[in-house]
């Protein structure tokens, strides 16, 4: 009686570990797709192409989709969002999928 909860407890706490993973790997590529795109000038998908650069390199085994780098006028600000599912042990709803973004503002050279 006790051996199907110790095993559902195990596979919940794996599936908490993946589901770390694949938020650690998402908020690093977008923490470094930030700082590239922040960068004095830096072209317009220079952050979003080290993003993926970053994906393709710890996401090994997740699904990604681009990412996507967007400036914002208004603040003078560029934000760069990752998408990453998380591999699943376990049926979830919404597939898993996370995202992360970073908000930088846009470093400006001044006289």
């Amino acid at each position: 009686m006790v051996f199907p909860v110790v095993l559902l407890l195990i596979m919940l706490v794996v599936q908490g570990m993946l589901w770390w993973w694949a938020r650690t790997v998402a908020l690093t590529a977008a923490r470094d797709g930030a700082s590239v795109a922040r960068s004095y000038q830096s072209g317009p998908k220079d952050g979003a192409h080290r993003s993926d650069e970053i994906l393709a390199q710890y996401a090994a085994g997740l699904k990604t989709t681009p990412s996507v780098e967007t400036q914002l006028p208004q603040t003078k600000a560029v934000r760069v969002t990752v998408h990453v599912q998380a591999q699943s042990l376990l049926p979830l709803p919404g597939g898993g999928w996370i995202t992360s973004s970073v908000t930088s503002p846009k470093e400006a050279w001044l006289p």
